[in-house]
């Protein structure tokens, strides 16, 4: 009954145009919003690309020897290794701020009216 009363009750109706402006402002800020956020999530996924790719998995250990003295009496020796990691075709230097090489953040309408 007063879900009824409330339902039919029409003061303090705004106007449809009103509304109408309201939305519109809605949803303008919305897609600025997500635009701003498509850009920030694609170059954050990009820059732990570059971060991933930058990762050098050279090693080396040197090799050790021990010589133990009474119960297992001897010299024991574990050989050292090394790995060098070449260099791929997308290493180099990651500038600070910039899109990484190979990634355009740039529109094709804005790169054709930049021309």
């Amino acid at each position: 009954m007063l879900l009824r009363k409330l339902f039919d009750d029409q003061n303090g109706l705004a106007i449809s145009t009103e509304i109408v402006l309201l939305m519109m402002i809605l949803v303008f800020g919305v897609i600025a919003g997500n635009v701003s956020l498509r850009d920030a999530v694609n170059q954050e996924v990009a820059d732990t690309g570059l971060a991933i790719n930058n990762i050098d998995q050279s090693y080396s250990y040197a090799g050790v020897s021990v010589t133990v003295v009474g119960l297992g009496a001897g010299t024991y020796t574990a050989n050292g290794s090394t790995f060098n990691d070449n260099t791929d075709i997308n290493d180099g230097a990651d500038t600070a701020g910039a899109a990484p090489p190979g990634l355009s953040l740039v529109t094709p309408t804005a790169a054709a009216s930049a021309e």
